[in-house]
């Protein structure tokens, strides 16, 4: 019986705290500007773009210490960790229209970089 109140309670929380059947993320006290976010993740695009040119030439080894130095790198750019990176990511992507747009413009700026 015990079990089934904690079941229910459980998952009455989840129901009151979510939104539109999504559990929001808080807004991280260091937000980074959508524009500055939009920057990295175009960054780690291109950084993971070139990891991929290289997978079938280069021992995965030297390819993982490489990318490792690069997202290192692009993190102390921006001056800040994965962690932080990781919370903003959570933040930003939990919203389907921002996200979208976000990603929408990273696609804009990859096309124009082909042509």
């Amino acid at each position: 019986m015990k079990s089934k109140i904690a079941t229910i309670a459980l998952f009455s929380f989840l129901f009151i705290s979510c939104e539109n059947g999504v559990i929001r993320k808080e807004k991280p006290k260091d937000l980074l500007e959508q524009a500055s976010f939009e920057s990295i993740l175009w960054e780690l695009y291109l950084i993971e773009g070139d990891v991929r040119s290289r997978l079938r030439d280069t021992h995965f080894d030297s390819l993982r210490t490489k990318t490792t130095a690069e997202v290192n790198a692009l993190y102390e750019k921006y001056n800040l960790d994965h962690d932080e990176f990781m919370k903003n990511y959570a933040y930003y992507m939990q919203d389907p229209n921002l996200s979208a747009e976000m990603m929408k413009n990273i696609v804009d700026r990859l096309v124009e970089l082909k042509e």
